[in-house]
């Protein structure tokens, strides 16, 4: 187990006491694999504490230093396990607010956990700050967090696709030195396409993480459940899966220093490959049905054509005049 303390400097913040033990409350609360567990809160005098999961591994912040960028499948198995966490919060009516690679983590196992609840939103209560006020990471808020509006699960599925983002290039979609410059470029401009930046993601990939980052809410995917079915579709497996393929990165990684740009470009979740065969042979096989089909098709018209012609020769149609002598 882990103990955090508060900060000295915050012991006479009674907002940021309150929301120390609010993330104890609320962490508490949500008993899941990839959520970073909280097991007791208590304070001695002006001293308070959280007792939490040691988590053996490192955060994504710090992975991120260390690669510059994940390895394409790595990183869509990341944050479909870290859907499976958010979305059980989200399903126990509490909205993170802070999703970003520092609050991320990743153990020697492979599991992917989520972290510090501290600004956490329960849907419905009343909020700890003034209306209008953001809270949370400038650079990983969604628009109507921004603008400090109402937040749905989907606020939560934006920053979602900027920690995706950044972890497929190696850089966030909105940047800028100046806080202000950030926010108005998350209210208002649109991100340079992930292809841009860097090579090897593919067309679906990219669809996925601008769809998490349109501005509004109802334009994304309405759930990180539903993120997570967008990623399973293009790496297949199941969350244990995920974790396996995770896991066979971590132990790739060297002890300290940098790591070369190439570690485990080739890991794809088990049975990927089989996976993409069937596909072939599948759209192989309908594509084959539909041009043979065609070419039956068109072989009947004209055996049709030609019996009527032959039938033609045989019994000559000859139209009746008005001006014959016949005709009275």
């Amino acid at each position: 187990m882990a103990i955090k303390e508060l900060k000295s400097r915050f012991r006479r913040d009674g907002e940021v006491q309150d929301r120390f033990q609010r993330e104890g409350k609320v962490a508490a609360s949500l008993p899941h694999r990839n959520i970073v567990q909280v097991y007791d809160f208590w304070r001695d005098r002006d001293h308070r504490y959280l007792v939490m999961e040691l988590v053996d591994g490192l955060d994504l912040a710090a992975l991120l230093r260390r690669t510059g960028a994940l390895p394409l499948h790595v990183a869509l198995a990341v944050v479909g396990q870290v859907c499976e966490g958010v979305a059980f919060a989200h399903s126990r009516g509490i909205i993170h607010r802070d999703l970003k690679p520092s609050n991320l983590f990743i153990t020697r196992e492979g599991v992917a956990k989520v972290g510090d609840f501290g600004v956490a939103h329960l849907m419905g209560a009343s909020q700890l700050t003034q209306p209008g006020l953001a809270l949370g990471t400038f650079s990983y808020m969604s628009p109507e967090q921004i603008r400090g509006e109402h937040l749905t699960p989907a606020s939560d599925v934006f920053s979602l696709g900027i920690v995706l983002y950044e972890l497929l290039t190696g850089r966030r979609p909105f940047v800028d030195g100046d806080t202000d410059s950030v926010t108005a470029k998350i209210l208002s401009e649109r991100p340079a396409p992930p292809r841009q930046i860097k090579r090897g993601i593919s067309r679906p990939v990219q669809r996925i993480v601008l769809r998490c980052l349109r501005k509004q809410p109802i334009r994304r995917f309405r759930s990180c459940a539903a993120l997570q079915r967008a990623i399973a579709r293009i790496i297949g497996g199941k969350p244990a899966d995920w974790e396996a393929l995770i896991r066979r990165y971590v132990q790739l990684l060297p002890a300290e220093g940098e790591v070369p740009h190439h570690l485990g470009r080739h890991l794809h979740v088990s049975g990927h490959f089989h996976r993409r065969l069937r596909r072939l042979v599948l759209v192989t096989g309908l594509m084959a049905a539909a041009i043979w089909g065609g070419i039956s098709l068109g072989a009947v018209d004209r055996i049709i054509s030609s019996t009527l012609s032959w039938a033609g020769t045989l019994f000559p149609f000859q139209p009746v005049s008005s001006s014959s002598p016949h005709t009275r």
